[in-house]
């Protein structure tokens, strides 16, 4: 027959005390195999999954290869080109939005001072019903460097009359994540005026 022993204050204390560091430890280790699950599932998640290329004549596993300094130096000339056909052909009511298109080759450290810096030819090209053509007629390109001069002539159209200029630009670009809106992933960081020459026809 078993009997109920009454117990001491101290013994129960002790007992609770026991079972405590028990739940403790219980704790402490679930808690580690958590987190390294955890670590574990993170692992495999940013990890790129391999891809594999199957035909009747071989099959093999692609790999993602840098692409050659002859595309990547073609990929800036487009993005240069395009950002200076939308940054410099405009009219009176589209000058606005050529710059807007412009501004998304446009890196964030250079979008402030580029928007701040159009404000004024915005206003004066509005109020003067001013156009604008640029063509592009020469790039030279620095792809190490990131840096690009590029020459073309500006026609200006005021009231009819026509001033055409030859104008040099000199661009800074760095590579950067490649974008939806920027899939080239070329951000222009700097425009600078560098040479003016002025035919009047």
């Amino acid at each position: 027959m078993i009997q109920k022993t009454k117990q001491a204050w101290f013994e129960v204390w002790g007992n609770e005390i026991a079972q405590n560091k028990f739940l403790k430890y219980l704790l402490l280790v679930l808690g580690f195999i958590n987190l390294t699950l955890i670590i574990g599932l993170m692992a495999l998640a940013l990890r790129t999954p391999p891809i594999f290329a199957v035909s009747s004549i071989e099959s093999g596993q692609l790999r993602a290869n840098p692409p050659p300094k002859e595309y990547l130096e073609n990929e800036a000339k487009r993005i240069i080109t395009a950002y200076l056909q939308n940054r410099h052909n405009w009219d009176s009511g589209t000058i606005q939005n050529s710059i807007g298109a412009a501004s998304r080759f446009v890196d964030n450290s250079f979008r402030k001072s580029f928007l701040q810096a159009n404000q004024s030819q915005i206003r004066i090209a509005t109020a003067k019903k001013l156009s604008q053509k640029f063509y592009v007629s020469r790039l030279d390109l620095a792809l190490t460097k990131g840096t690009a001069i590029a020459t073309g002539d500006r026609i200006l159209t005021v009231d009819g009359f026509k001033a055409v200029s030859l104008l040099t630009f000199n661009l800074s670009f760095h590579l950067g994540e490649r974008t939806e809106q920027n899939p080239e992933g070329v951000y222009i960081t700097s425009e600078q005026l560098i040479e003016t020459g002025k035919d009047q026809r």
